[in-house]
């Protein structure tokens, strides 16, 4: 694990493949608001700790996902999470 440094949060292609498929290839530019704007929203109403993780949505529709089906998300200079979807219990 580490953290990656000296990108620009506001500029990255993210792509999205669902059991292999290709269901999304956006860049963060095409969020609504650019990522400096959600960091000043959300500190303005909490104080951000080492660690918290902001949910920003995503750029485009990826599609649906079922149990079963694994989920790759990656975002350039980052890398790539895969996870397994499991129903809920």
């Amino acid at each position: 694990p580490c953290i990656v440094t000296g990108l620009n949060p506001d500029n990255l292609q993210l792509k999205c493949r669902i059991n292999g498929k290709e269901v999304q290839n956006q860049n963060t530019s095409d969020l609504l608001h650019n990522v400096s704007r959600i960091i000043e929203f959300v500190s303005s109403a909490v104080t951000l700790e080492a660690g918290d993780v902001i949910m920003t949505g995503t750029p485009g529709t990826p599609g649906d996902i079922h149990p079963g089906d694994t989920v790759e998300v990656e975002l350039e200079g980052v890398g790539i999470l895969s996870n397994q979807v499991v129903a809920e219990e």
